[in-house]
Formats: C-alpha cells, structure tokens, sequence
C-alpha cells in the first residue's frame, strides 16, 4: 500500500522542521501514526496568511505561495 511507503520514508527523516514519527500501530482497519506534537499553524495556514498571489501552472489560476527566500528561512 502507498500508505506504508509514506510511513518507511516518514519514519528514515530526522529534520527538524518535520515532526516525529514514534510508532506505527497497524491494525486490520486502521493506521495508527504516533507523531511529535506541533503547536502553531499548519504549513497550509501560513502559506495562506503570509503567501503571495500568483499564477502557477499552465492553466493559469491563482494560488498563493512563499517567495524563495521564505521558503528557504523555513526549510533550513
């Protein structure tokens, strides 16, 4: 399943500006991710409060997004 390749590479980063992944807990009807808690908004929030407008794509509609040199002070 694409679920479990998702927690494999989740589970091999070690970043500090992407949260934890503690256990797994893998049932027949549910999958269980025990995560670090991150207080404050999520990356979808932060683009849409402190993003730019702009066109992306070739079908030219408007979404927000960081500037590089945003982007590049939150990835570090």
């Amino acid at each position: 399943m694409a679920i479990h390749r998702e927690i494999y590479i989740l589970a091999g980063l070690e970043h500090p500006n992407i949260m934890k992944l503690f256990e797994v807990i893998d049932t027949k009807s549910h999958v269980n991710l025990v995560q670090e808690y991150c207080h404050g908004l999520n990356l979808y929030d932060y683009i849409k409060r402190h993003g730019q407008k702009g066109k992306i794509g070739k079908n030219s509609f408007y979404s927000s997004y960081l500037s590089e040199g945003r982007a590049k002070n939150i990835f570090r």
